[in-house]
């Protein structure tokens, strides 16, 4: 009987481990939140060779992959595809690209420590070793708009939602509204993502009576010659970035930048962009 047990429990084949489940996006999130906010000194960083075959390495990847496509709203990947996607990847050791992502690294550590240094501007030339320069940031680019607020290409962009049936004159009446410049007048509108010129007001009249989404969705013709309406329904268009410059006074010429501005088309993906 003792025999027949022990050929019995050799011939049983063991129970396979439960497979761990492979980190989220929301769990690193967590843990780096509870990390920073522990209040407690962070453990010394020690350089890591990358192996696409180490799970831990593939795990970091994977999240970090994630998290900038979360940010973008671009299709995510598993595991499997970044591993095959890491080991398709040519090492770059002395490039343009390696160089900044480690001096980018680098600034973002200082966030992390205590006492974090000044962030700094780097200035490199790969072909001379001894040309590696640090030096202060230069201060951003600002302008005064009419009536004396400061603006600069990194003031919050102005989220504004257009109602269904609005005009051309709404919509500039709601860009005034909202740049709380009501005595002024718009210039012009550009559409940020191409370039294209929506509305000019040295030409106002070929624009009386626009309806303002019509006007926000017009592309040129190849031969740019005449404008269409989009081939796809407005509907799939959710929110359009545009630029618009704003004058004191109609006569002149010289018109001011706004901060850039996004137009809502959709009401409900605007009310969950103000909720979030």
């Amino acid at each position: 009987a003792a025999a027949a047990a022990a050929a019995a429990a050799e011939t049983t084949e063991p129970e396979p481990e439960p497979e761990e489940e492979e980190p989220s996006v929301e769990a690193v999130e967590l843990r780096l939140a509870r990390l920073l906010g522990s209040g407690r000194d962070l453990p010394r960083l020690e350089p890591r060779t990358f192996d696409k075959d180490d799970d831990l390495d593939m795990a970091f990847v994977t999240a970090a992959a994630n998290a900038r496509a979360r940010i973008f709203s671009i299709p995510e990947a598993d595991p499997i595809r970044c591993k095959q996607l890491a080991g398709r990847v040519i090492p770059a050791v002395a490039t343009t690209t390696a160089v900044v992502s480690g001096l980018a690294a680098f600034e973002f550590l200082k966030l992390l420590a205590a006492d974090a240094p000044p962030a700094s501007n780097a200035f490199v030339n790969l072909a001379l070793p001894d040309r590696w320069t640090l030096a202060e940031p230069f201060p951003c680019d600002s302008w005064v708009l009419p009536g004396g607020r400061i603006v600069s290409p990194w003031s919050p962009r102005s989220h504004i939602l257009l109602p269904p049936d609005a005009t051309l004159d709404r919509l500039l009446a709601l860009l005034l509204d909202d740049a709380r410049l009501a005595d002024c007048a718009v210039a012009s509108l550009s559409r940020e993502a191409d370039g294209a010129l929506l509305y000019l007001a040295a030409a106002a009249d070929l624009f009386a009576d626009r309806d303002a989404r019509d006007l926000l969705l017009l592309v040129d013709d190849d031969d740019r010659n005449a404008d269409r309406l989009r081939d796809e329904a407005p509907p799939t268009t959710a929110f359009v970035d545009i630029l618009a410059t704003v004058v004191a006074a109609p006569d002149d010429e010289d018109g001011v930048p706004l901060p850039p501005i996004r137009l809502w088309l959709d009401a409900d993906a605007y009310r969950r962009r103000v909720a979030a």
